[in-house]
């Protein structure tokens, strides 16, 4: 069944009732005793992990119910059925997983007495010992993710409320604002003016015949053709990139270049400004060249569409 507070108060009772039995078996050396209170450990570990997945299915189950119910409900009642969701399901799982909770202290202090009598080696059945500490360790884990998912699952209802709440506050004062106007108030700043607006007059049928003579008379433009006859030329994209991709097999047989803005101006004047900027970008990233900018007053290199502006630029062999 799922948790609540008051079976939280009996899994504290019955953990911390087996802890004490488990200290005294171990100060007495009662193996006995000590395996009767570790079996009871287990036990109420596991109906503990049962009883969180039942928490988890109800909370499933109930926002499913409320998702599904159309009735029609005043915003309090809704807000009461959310609250009670919340107090029902997700805060005895916060008690579950508090830090400083009384439940999670008897954890720990139970852990504590496990691994006493593990390592002082009164219980022989090692197995239960080391299940029981995996047991306590999981369903801190379990705890938190069941505590997440219902979070996740109740979160939507909440904002679904606080925007309905929002709408009714409006209504709410909207309705208070319009009780304390006057009835004329109300003509003048609600209503629309019957003498505000604007008369039209429905088109003569000279205005309906010149319309229809403009549709008719407008050149319609063609579809696209598409061409399907093969272009025997070169590409000039492909002959761009082969000139790029050999610039500096050309560039490697003048090394030292003293200004490299010149070099290629002057090497391929048949070229326009856009081409000699991407020649210098490959060839000044080039990782095989060492390029440095002298500085100083910026010259100017033509080009076959420009001018090109900058300061001078030599290149060696890296």
């Amino acid at each position: 069944m799922p948790t609540s507070p008051e079976i939280i108060q009996g899994y504290i009772a019955a953990l911390e009732s087996a802890r004490k039995r488990i200290v005294i078996g171990i100060e007495a050396g009662d193996a006995l005793s000590v395996a009767m209170a570790t079996n009871e450990v287990d036990h109420t570990l596991r109906r503990m992990q049962d009883d969180l997945d039942a928490t988890h299915r109800a909370v499933m189950s109930e926002v499913a119910r409320y998702k599904a119910d159309r009735t029609s409900v005043s915003v309090r009642e809704r807000y009461l059925r959310i609250v009670g969701l919340m107090d029902q399901y997700v805060h005895p799982l916060v008690e579950i997983v508090r830090v400083d909770g009384l439940l999670v202290s008897v954890l720990d202090e139970t852990d504590l007495a496990l691994r006493a009598a593990r390592e002082q080696g009164v219980y022989v059945e090692m197995g239960m010992i080391a299940r029981n500490e995996r047991q306590i360790r999981a369903l801190r884990r379990r705890s938190i993710h069941t505590l997440n998912e219902s979070r996740r699952e109740l979160q939507p209802l909440y904002d679904v409320l606080r925007r309905a709440s929002a709408i009714a506050h409006g209504a709410t004062l909207a309705l208070g604002r319009l009780r304390q106007m006057k009835q004329d108030d109300w003509v003048v700043h609600y209503m629309v003016q019957a003498d505000r607006a604007g008369i039209e007059c429905p088109p003569t049928d000279s205005v309906l015949r010149h319309v229809i003579n403009e549709v008719i008379s407008h050149p319609p433009t063609p579809p696209p053709v598409l061409s399907m006859e093969e272009n025997g030329g070169t590409p000039p994209d492909y002959v761009r990139l082969l000139w790029l991709n050999g610039l500096a097999t050309d560039l490697r047989e003048e090394l030292p270049v003293k200004d490299l803005t010149a070099w290629i101006t002057g090497t391929f004047p048949e070229k326009g400004t856009s081409d000699m900027l991407l020649g210098l970008s490959r060839l000044l990233f080039d990782p095989t060249m060492d390029v440095q900018f002298k500085g100083g007053k910026q010259k100017q290199y033509r080009t076959r569409d420009g001018v090109l502006e900058v300061s001078t630029i030599s290149i060696t062999r890296a």
